[in-house]
């Protein structure tokens, strides 16, 4: 099992976690519904999942959807080290990446896609862990959904 956090896609040239959240919160602040009283802490404490929800809960899923797609869609080339990973034998990835460079790479170097699982499908997690089968489990979620 291998771990892949946004630092990879950051080299690739996608926004890294704390630029992506930081964009989503000067996205939210920017409203006039917005409560960021209190905020500066977060962002001291490099708090980014209570960030990330006061944007979401902020933006509302449409427009956190939205920014998500313009930062994360654009498409780019698969960087080196995403066809090394999809070379090795590892039968799991799990990224909180958004984007689509690990399957890209997979489906280009093997040949075929590999099962691609969110917290919406976790259910299928178990059977994945015990079966043959190559899985990503995208822990934030995936930029089609």
């Amino acid at each position: 099992m291998l771990f892949v956090g946004s630092g990879l896609s950051a080299a690739a040239g996608y926004p890294s976690w704390s630029e992506l959240i930081d964009q989503l919160v000067q996205a939210a602040k920017s409203l006039p519904q917005a409560r960021a009283d209190g905020l500066d802490k977060f962002v001291a404490a490099k708090d980014f999942l209570t960030l990330a929800e006061f944007a979401r809960s902020t933006l509302g899923v449409s427009r956190y959807s939205t920014i998500l797609r313009t930062l994360l869609a654009k498409p780019l080339s698969v960087p080196r080290a995403h066809e090394i990973i999809a070379r090795t034998d590892y039968r799991g990835v799990i990224t909180t990446n958004y984007d689509k460079l690990l399957e890209t790479a997979f489906t280009v170097q093997r040949k075929w896609a590999p099962a691609l699982m969110t917290p919406e499908s976790v259910s299928s997690l178990g059977s994945a862990l015990y079966g043959d089968s190559v899985f990503i489990l995208k822990l934030h979620g995936d930029i089609d959904s």
